[in-house]
């Protein structure tokens, strides 16, 4: 699929590159019936918009462009979840004072893992963390 579409819709991901793309993965390879799918804003002219469409239609390519639309709209529903996650009111959660402080087991085993990475002694290798974090 040799096409130059983007020569001519500069945006496929707007309404006529969407139309125009959904349609070639639905089998029409008519230049002059996708470029009539034009909307009103684009500036070239349906003789132009068809004359780009004209090109080999190859399985692979035909089989690329279908898995990048689904991708697409797999990113679109996304994005569209995550817009009526932000939207809820309680998903926002507003906490008063100081944010917590890590418990002591938890400053404790930090401490002892970077003990474990700086006790590295040359030829013999790693010491345990075990016998570390006895020391």
């Amino acid at each position: 699929m040799n096409t130059q579409l983007t020569n001519v819709i500069y945006d496929v991901a707007g309404e006529t590159g969407q139309k125009i793309l959904r349609a070639i993965v639905a089998g029409e390879r008519d230049g002059r019936v996708l470029a009539a799918m034009k909307n009103v804003r684009i500036r070239a002219s349906v003789d132009e918009i068809a004359q780009t469409l004209q090109g080999h239609w190859r399985a692979e390519h035909l089989f690329a462009l279908k898995q990048a639309l689904a991708m697409f709209d797999f990113i679109g529903m996304q994005l569209a979840e995550h817009d009526r996650e932000i939207e809820q009111p309680q998903s926002l959660q507003v906490h008063d004072g100081e944010p917590a402080r890590a418990s002591s087991a938890a400053a404790h085993a930090t401490r002892r893992s970077s003990t474990c990475v700086s006790s590295y002694s040359g030829c013999a290798g790693w010491t345990s963390c075990t016998s570390m974090a006895s020391m």
